[in-house]
Protein backbone atom coordinates (compact mmCIF):
# COMPACT_ATOMS: atom_id res chain seq x y z
CA UNK A 1 0.00 0.00 0.00
CA UNK A 2 1.44 3.31 -1.20
CA UNK A 3 2.21 6.03 1.45
CA UNK A 4 0.38 9.82 0.56
CA UNK A 5 1.45 12.60 2.86
CA UNK A 6 -0.36 15.57 3.77
CA UNK A 7 1.16 18.62 5.01
CA UNK A 8 0.87 20.67 8.26
CA UNK A 9 1.80 24.21 8.90
CA UNK A 10 1.92 25.37 12.43
CA UNK A 11 2.99 28.59 11.56
CA UNK A 12 -0.21 30.44 11.21
CA UNK A 13 -1.71 31.33 14.43
CA UNK A 14 -4.90 29.12 14.68
CA UNK A 15 -7.25 28.93 17.99
CA UNK A 16 -5.58 26.21 20.35
CA UNK A 17 -7.96 26.74 23.71
CA UNK A 18 -8.06 23.22 25.27
CA UNK A 19 -10.89 21.05 26.23
CA UNK A 20 -14.41 20.49 25.85
CA UNK A 21 -17.46 22.63 27.78
CA UNK A 22 -20.34 20.74 26.53
CA UNK A 23 -21.26 17.20 25.30
CA UNK A 24 -24.15 15.59 24.21
CA UNK A 25 -24.30 11.84 24.89
CA UNK A 26 -26.96 9.18 23.51
CA UNK A 27 -27.36 5.29 23.66
CA UNK A 28 -25.52 3.74 20.24
CA UNK A 29 -28.81 2.08 19.93
CA UNK A 30 -30.48 5.80 18.77
CA UNK A 31 -28.37 6.30 16.30
CA UNK A 32 -29.72 5.12 12.91
CA UNK A 33 -27.48 6.98 10.22
CA UNK A 34 -25.43 9.73 9.62
CA UNK A 35 -24.41 12.52 6.89
CA UNK A 36 -20.83 12.83 6.03
CA UNK A 37 -19.72 15.86 3.75
CA UNK A 38 -16.27 16.66 3.35
CA UNK A 39 -14.99 14.27 5.91
CA UNK A 40 -17.07 15.94 8.87
CA UNK A 41 -20.45 14.35 10.51
CA UNK A 42 -23.19 17.02 9.23
CA UNK A 43 -25.95 15.35 10.67
CA UNK A 44 -27.66 12.60 12.47
CA UNK A 45 -30.42 10.16 11.72
CA UNK A 46 -32.01 9.18 15.15
CA UNK A 47 -34.28 6.67 15.89
CA UNK A 48 -36.69 8.81 18.18
CA UNK A 49 -36.39 12.54 19.70
CA UNK A 50 -34.94 13.23 23.14
CA UNK A 51 -32.08 10.68 22.73
CA UNK A 52 -29.23 12.88 23.51
CA UNK A 53 -28.64 14.60 26.87
CA UNK A 54 -26.49 17.53 27.44
CA UNK A 55 -23.69 17.26 29.90
CA UNK A 56 -22.41 20.93 30.75
CA UNK A 57 -18.50 21.16 32.15
CA UNK A 58 -17.54 22.90 35.05
CA UNK A 59 -15.37 26.21 33.56
CA UNK A 60 -13.80 27.99 36.21
CA UNK A 61 -11.46 25.02 36.60
CA UNK A 62 -11.72 23.72 33.16
CA UNK A 63 -10.96 19.95 33.55
CA UNK A 64 -13.34 18.59 31.13
CA UNK A 65 -11.41 16.82 28.18
CA UNK A 66 -11.20 14.50 25.10
CA UNK A 67 -8.02 13.05 24.21
CA UNK A 68 -6.95 10.50 21.09
CA UNK A 69 -3.79 8.81 22.69
CA UNK A 70 -2.20 6.96 19.71
CA UNK A 71 -1.18 3.14 20.56
CA UNK A 72 0.91 1.26 17.76
CA UNK A 73 1.84 -2.38 17.85
CA UNK A 74 3.47 -2.95 14.81
CA UNK A 75 1.58 -2.51 11.68
CA UNK A 76 -1.75 -2.05 14.11
CA UNK A 77 -2.60 1.61 14.88
CA UNK A 78 -5.90 2.15 17.30
CA UNK A 79 -6.76 5.86 19.58
CA UNK A 80 -7.36 5.39 23.16
CA UNK A 81 -10.16 7.98 23.20
CA UNK A 82 -11.28 9.44 26.52
CA UNK A 83 -13.29 12.53 27.68
CA UNK A 84 -13.13 13.15 31.31
CA UNK A 85 -15.85 15.04 32.56
CA UNK A 86 -16.24 16.32 36.15
CA UNK A 87 -19.26 17.84 38.03
CA UNK A 88 -19.31 19.72 41.39
CA UNK A 89 -21.15 18.66 43.84
CA UNK A 90 -22.95 15.27 44.36
CA UNK A 91 -26.53 14.96 45.01
CA UNK A 92 -29.09 12.16 44.19
CA UNK A 93 -30.43 13.65 40.92
CA UNK A 94 -26.45 13.64 39.66
CA UNK A 95 -26.06 10.12 41.21
CA UNK A 96 -28.88 8.97 39.31
CA UNK A 97 -27.81 10.33 36.00
CA UNK A 98 -23.98 9.06 36.08
CA UNK A 99 -25.85 5.40 36.72
CA UNK A 100 -27.57 5.86 34.12
CA UNK A 101 -24.50 5.96 31.85
CA UNK A 102 -22.82 3.88 33.40
CA UNK A 103 -25.61 0.94 33.10
CA UNK A 104 -25.65 1.57 29.26
CA UNK A 105 -23.53 -1.25 27.99
CA UNK A 106 -24.46 -1.17 24.66
CA UNK A 107 -22.03 1.75 24.00
CA UNK A 108 -22.46 5.02 23.64
CA UNK A 109 -22.53 8.08 20.79
CA UNK A 110 -20.88 11.63 22.17
CA UNK A 111 -20.50 15.05 20.33
CA UNK A 112 -18.37 16.54 21.99
CA UNK A 113 -18.46 20.86 21.83
CA UNK A 114 -14.38 22.09 22.57
CA UNK A 115 -13.47 25.46 23.77
CA UNK A 116 -11.40 26.57 19.96
CA UNK A 117 -15.12 26.15 18.42
CA UNK A 118 -14.70 22.92 17.48
CA UNK A 119 -17.02 19.98 17.62
CA UNK A 120 -15.62 15.97 17.74
CA UNK A 121 -17.61 12.98 18.00
CA UNK A 122 -16.23 10.33 20.05
CA UNK A 123 -18.39 6.00 20.05
CA UNK A 124 -18.39 5.83 16.32
CA UNK A 125 -16.66 4.97 13.40
CA UNK A 126 -17.93 6.50 9.99
CA UNK A 127 -18.23 4.23 6.98
CA UNK A 128 -18.53 4.86 2.67
CA UNK A 129 -21.91 3.21 2.52
CA UNK A 130 -24.99 3.89 4.85
CA UNK A 131 -25.56 4.16 7.64
CA UNK A 132 -22.17 5.71 7.28
CA UNK A 133 -21.19 4.31 10.85
CA UNK A 134 -20.32 1.38 12.49
CA UNK A 135 -19.28 0.89 16.07
CA UNK A 136 -15.31 1.32 17.18
CA UNK A 137 -13.42 -1.43 17.75
CA UNK A 138 -14.48 -0.72 21.88
CA UNK A 139 -17.52 0.85 22.10
CA UNK A 140 -17.89 4.35 24.16
CA UNK A 141 -18.79 3.37 28.09
CA UNK A 142 -18.45 5.15 31.34
CA UNK A 143 -16.48 4.68 34.47
CA UNK A 144 -17.44 6.90 37.11
CA UNK A 145 -16.54 7.94 40.86
CA UNK A 146 -18.45 9.96 43.21
CA UNK A 147 -15.91 11.97 45.41
CA UNK A 148 -16.70 13.38 48.41
CA UNK A 149 -13.04 14.94 49.14
CA UNK A 150 -11.54 16.52 52.10
CA UNK A 151 -13.39 19.43 53.90
CA UNK A 152 -10.39 21.57 52.39
CA UNK A 153 -11.44 20.02 48.34
CA UNK A 154 -14.91 20.24 46.37
CA UNK A 155 -17.42 16.92 46.57
CA UNK A 156 -17.28 16.12 43.02
CA UNK A 157 -18.86 13.23 40.32
CA UNK A 158 -15.83 12.54 37.65
CA UNK A 159 -16.76 10.17 34.78
CA UNK A 160 -14.80 9.05 32.08
CA UNK A 161 -15.77 8.05 28.67
CA UNK A 162 -13.67 5.52 26.83
CA UNK A 163 -13.80 3.72 23.33
CA UNK A 164 -11.09 2.32 21.11
CA UNK A 165 -11.28 3.09 17.70
CA UNK A 166 -9.23 2.62 14.61
CA UNK A 167 -10.27 6.32 13.20
CA UNK A 168 -9.63 9.34 15.05
CA UNK A 169 -12.62 10.55 15.73
CA UNK A 170 -14.39 12.75 13.17
CA UNK A 171 -15.10 16.62 13.06
CA UNK A 172 -18.79 17.91 13.22
CA UNK A 173 -19.16 20.32 10.36
CA UNK A 174 -20.67 23.79 11.24
CA UNK A 175 -24.47 22.40 11.08
CA UNK A 176 -23.77 20.07 14.34
CA UNK A 177 -24.65 23.00 17.22
CA UNK A 178 -26.06 23.22 20.27
CA UNK A 179 -29.25 24.31 18.45
CA UNK A 180 -29.07 21.65 16.05
CA UNK A 181 -28.66 18.68 18.89
CA UNK A 182 -31.13 20.26 21.19
CA UNK A 183 -33.79 19.61 17.85
CA UNK A 184 -33.26 15.96 17.93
Amino acid sequence: MACTLLPIDSSVCAVSDGGIRVSYIAPLSSLTSLTVASNEVSAFTMAGTGAWMKFVYDTDDDTAYYNQVGERTNKKHTYVQTAFLKFAGIDTTKRIAIDALVNCCEGLVAVHFLNNGETLVQGIDVTAVAPFWKTPKKVARVTASIMTGTGAEEDRIEISLISTSNQSSPFGSAAITETYMESL
